[in-house]
């Protein structure tokens, strides 16, 4: 693995174009897009964005995504030498945010540490390693958990591990113990009693869950030392696509959180990119779709500095239909892992050579697997129960996203 990385390089410089591959991303809200301008545009950009929002919104609008995006955009306009009346309790969100960081970091170390007593080397992923390489401080970010990675292989013995050392399993997997399975499942979601929350994950990617899915990842990652403890990142490259992927998922990261990830790893990072092998790793899992439409969300907020060839080639690649029905689903249901489309999906990451009659004689075997039922027999009243569920919120107009079926993870 590579040594210590270098945090916030200068970026390179490189044009900006707009996909024009006839795909459509999905709609930002317009107060939304005029808060993520304010946050991330330039001084004169910023100031625009954010006297349009404050005339037609102003902060009696408020809501939860755009109250964590609020120390970025303070930030932004302060640096702009913008002078405005900020409530007080907006202007202490930053702190509060800066001290709940610094404890679940500290937190997170101590995990670290003791999975490398043990032999198991960790990586920091999402809010956590954001924070430590990419944003300048701590409380521009707000993490609700943490995220930690160990390899595939030591994934049982790391959950045994924690167990050992009062982690437990949060309640919605609770009684699941004997069906955890690292070739099923990207990884658990655990707490403690003081209710600190780990995600221990032994892979990256939600439908990648092949034995030797991550293990590009860890050849190309880098690291730095955090209280004391040798703490290892994805590279640029792979921390821009576990991004995109991650905020195209209903129960990922909102909008107001993801956009500003990309642009910050961006910003900081550029020249580290090697964007011909974000294409090549998007297209090796069939994220090709996911991360066309990532660019365009990103285009209706600003312009970022990307090279041309890339997103001429982003926007001139294939994609098959089941991957435009896998997103669909994804970005509709919260609860997309009990879906059949994105199973099916899942089944065609592992065996992408595989036929088409192959994997249908063997989706059902799959199914109970990923879904952890025990016998062929309890395959079927679990679908009609899944199926009944999934068609009477929707016949309710209700989306699945009152549901948190699917977890932190």
């Amino acid at each position: 693995m590579p040594a210590l990385m270098t945090p916030h390089p200068k970026m390179s410089l490189m044009c900006s174009v707009s996909i024009s591959s006839g795909t459509r991303s999905p709609a930002i809200e317009r107060s939304h897009r005029l808060l993520l301008r304010s946050a991330l545009c330039g001084d004169e950009d910023a100031l625009s964005a954010w006297q349009e929002w404050t005339a037609d919104y102003g902060f009696a609008s408020i809501d939860e995504k755009t109250r964590d995006l609020m120390p970025l955009v303070h930030r932004n306009l302060k640096r702009a030498g913008a002078e405005y009346p900020w409530p007080k309790q907006l202007e202490h969100r930053g702190h509060l945010c800066q001290f709940v960081n610094r404890d679940r970091i500290r937190v997170m170390a101590e995990v670290v540490g003791l999975l490398a007593d043990a032999g198991i080397p960790c990586m920091a992923l999402k809010g956590a390693a954001l924070i430590l390489a990419y944003y300048e401080e701590l409380g521009l970010r707000p993490m609700g958990d943490f995220d930690v990675l160990v390899p595939t292989e030591q994934g049982e013995r790391a959950f045994a591990l924690l167990q050992e050392h009062q982690w437990k399993l949060d309640e919605m997997l609770a009684g699941k113990e004997a069906e955890i399975a690292t070739d099923a499942m990207p990884g658990v979601n655990l707490v403690n009693d003081a209710d600190d929350k780990c995600d221990l994950h032994w892979h990256i990617f939600h439908d990648c869950c092949f034995p030797s899915a991550d293990l590009v990842f860890w050849d190309q990652a880098t690291s730095l030392k955090c209280h004391g403890q040798r703490v290892w990142f994805l590279s640029p490259t792979d921390m821009l696509l576990h991004t995109c992927v991650h905020g195209s998922m209903r129960n990922g990261a909102p909008v107001t959180r993801w956009i500003p990830d990309v642009v910050t790893i961006i910003k900081t990072s550029g020249s580290q990119i090697d964007w011909e092998r974000l294409l090549e790793e998007a297209r090796a899992r069939s994220f090709i779709y996911i991360l066309q439409h990532a660019f365009q969300a990103m285009d209706e907020v600003l312009e970022v500095a990307i090279p041309q060839g890339f997103r001429e080639r982003l926007a001139d690649s294939p994609v098959a239909l089941r991957e435009r029905l896998e997103y669909s689903v994804r970005r509709r249901d919260k609860n997309y892992k009990f879906t059949l489309i994105g199973r099916w999906c899942q089944l065609s990451r592992y065996y992408p050579k595989r036929g088409f009659c192959w994997k249908l004689l063997n989706f059902p075997s799959f199914l109970t697997k990923v879904w952890h039922v025990r016998r062929y027999r309890d395959l079927v009243p679990y679908l009609f129960k899944v199926g009944f569920l999934y068609g009477w919120r929707h016949l309710l107009g209700k989306r699945s996203d009152d549901d948190d079926g699917s977890g932190r993870l």
